[in-house]
């Protein structure tokens, strides 16, 4: 083969690959995933289900604020430890969780669910809602409990919650998508990888057919 056919063969993979765009960074590790809470009414009576005990897990430092608990498990929630996940307030103040491990769920060694209390300050509402955050770029310390359970005195400032449809605006809400849009490319760059070989095993197809 003539030395110059040879050079250009030899140099096309590094043409494509350095012609390649730009893989994106793994901004999943960075990004942070946002759910808001809307909580129920405030109870006339406590609740059935409830768990009420003389001696409680869950005791608050204030009597006037709220008891917000519930079972968290949205169909996108997987976090590797308790202490990447926690809560805000209406007034961007985080808030600590208290977690009840007897009920958490794992999934391939992801925690997907989980059933957690807090405090609520009753003017944080005003602000706007309550919202629950998770990801790797998020550090809190979050305190656990076999079981948990509440003062027949503290029984009616409990509230429930359900989770809600709307989402953050702006900067939020890209933040809690980036990992989506990092993941939906990843087969395109490793098929683009794969073109400089199948151009390499093509030229030389035609090379084998000049020459013979």
């Amino acid at each position: 083969m003539p030395m110059p056919r040879l050079a250009l063969l030899c140099a096309l993979p590094f043409l494509f690959f350095f012609s390649c765009p730009s893989c994106p960074a793994d901004t999943s590790a960075t990004s942070i995933s946002i759910h808001l809470l809307e909580l129920d009414p405030p109870p006339s009576e406590p609740p059935e289900e409830i768990p009420l005990s003389e001696t409680p897990s869950f005791v608050p430092h204030n009597p006037q604020g709220w008891i917000v608990y519930g079972r968290f498990q949205p169909p996108h929630l997987s976090v590797g430890s308790l202490d990447r996940i926690g809560a805000t307030d209406g007034l961007g103040r985080p808030l600590p969780l208290v977690i009840e491990t007897n009920t958490l769920t794992r999934e391939f060694g992801e925690i997907v669910g989980l059933t957690f209390a807090l405090e609520l300050p009753p003017e944080s509402l005003d602000a706007g809602p309550l919202r629950i955050e998770w990801g790797n770029a998020l550090q809190r310390s979050n305190p656990t409990v076999a079981r948990l359970s509440f003062s027949p005195v503290s029984a009616q400032k409990v509230r429930r919650f359900s989770l809600t449809r709307s989402e953050p605006s702006g900067e939020e809400t890209r933040l809690g998508t980036i990992s989506i849009i990092a993941d939906s490319r990843a087969d395109y760059y490793f098929w683009w990888y794969l073109l400089p070989m199948a151009v390499v095993f093509a030229l030389l197809a035609i090379n084998k057919i000049w020459t013979r």
